[in-house]
């Protein structure tokens, strides 16, 4: 009994294998009478468009945030964010110092305090790679990374770069003359 089912499934195998064959012969040897296909067009080719961006236009900040007491504000507009980015290289910060390194909660209380200006990098970034808001980088802090800058209006005479990786905070003291410039 076994040996007739099995007989019987081959031949219906054998049979459907035929007829698939045959149809995709038919499918892809005779044009159908039913479809009128249109002719493409020939494709036109765009002239190659090569980018050239310098590093000043590579490493530049991702967003901003300002903290007030009751609300954030964030944007990613790219007219700010170049507005910034044009106030940072022509206002030059000077004195770099390594400050220091916080646990999760220090950082954090750091960080979150309102009344702040946050301006983010797309990811971490060496200083020297931005070496074009500082005055003079310290050899020792040129291999620093930074994800973010912390301006205060309060504390007019301190800005922080910070690593949220490593959770480092550089210290920049600045100068009263060179805020009130802006």
């Amino acid at each position: 009994m076994r040996q007739k089912e099995s007989r019987l499934v081959s031949v219906v195998l054998y049979v459907l294998v035929s007829l698939s064959l045959f149809l995709t012969w038919r499918i892809l040897a005779i044009p159908s009478q039913t479809l009128n296909l249109q002719p493409v067009a020939p494709t036109v080719q765009s002239p190659s468009i090569s980018t050239t961006k310098n590093l000043e236009e590579v490493f530049v900040p991702s967003q901003m945030s300002v903290h007030t007491d009751t609300r954030t504000y964030i944007t990613k507009d790219t007219k700010i964010l170049k507005d910034v980015n044009r106030f940072l290289t022509d206002w030059k910060m000077k004195d770099l110092s390594f400050l220091a390194t916080y646990d999760l909660d220090e950082f954090n209380d750091l960080v979150l305090q309102t009344g702040r200006v946050e301006v983010k990098f797309p990811a971490a970034i060496h200083l020297d790679l931005i070496s074009r808001y500082f005055e003079v980088v310290p050899e020792g802090l040129s291999n620093e990374m930074i994800t973010r800058i912390l301006l205060s209006p309060q504390s007019e005479d301190e800005i922080y770069l910070v690593n949220d990786e490593t959770k480092k905070f550089i210290l920049l003291k600045i100068l009263k003359s060179q805020w009130s410039r802006y």
